[in-house]
C-alpha cells in the first residue's frame, strides 16, 4: 500500500505526516495490508445501525495527504489499537521563550490490545 503523494502544508497535512511518522518509526509499512485486513475482520457486525469503514475507505484514510483530527484518532486507537494518545506541544514566542504542554487521551476499548506487537513481527 503506497501513500498518496507528500502531505499538504495545511494543518491537516501536517496530522498526515505525523501519521507516516508513527507508521515509519514503528517499522509498520509493511504490515500495513495485514493490520487493513485485522481491522476489517474485528469490525465486521451484522447490525445495520453500525456504520463500519470499508476496505476501501479505510486504505484511503491511511494513505491519505490530509486526514482530520477524527480519522487520525480513529487510526491511532482503532486500527493500530494504541491504549492511549499523548499529545505534546512546544511553543515558541518572538521573545525567545518556548513552553511545552501536554495532554493525554486514553482509549476506553483497547486496554490490553496487544496487536500492534503482533503486527510488526509480520
Amino acid at each position: 500500500m503506497d501513500f498518496k503523494g507528500k502531505p499538504t502544508s495545511t494543518a491537516h497535512g501536517a496530522l498526515a505526516r505525523l501519521w507516516r511518522n508513527i507508521i515509519k518509526d514503528n517499522k509498520l509499512e509493511h504490515a500495513l495490508g495485514f493490520l487493513v485486513t485485522r481491522y476489517i475482520t474485528k469490525n465486521t457486525s451484522d447490525s445495520k445501525n453500525i456504520r463500519r469503514k470499508t476496505r476501501s475507505t479505510l486504505e484511503s484514510d491511511i494513505t491519505a495527504k490530509e486526514m482530520t483530527w477524527k480519522k487520525f484518532t480513529h487510526l491511532v486507537f482503532h486500527y493500530l489499537g494504541a491504549v492511549r494518545l499523548d499529545i505534546t506541544i512546544k511553543l515558541t514566542f518572538a521573545n525567545g521563550r518556548s513552553t511545552v504542554h501536554t495532554v493525554g487521551i486514553k482509549s476506553s476499548e483497547n486496554e490490553d490490545n496487544k496487536d500492534l506487537e503482533e503486527a510488526s513481527k509480520e
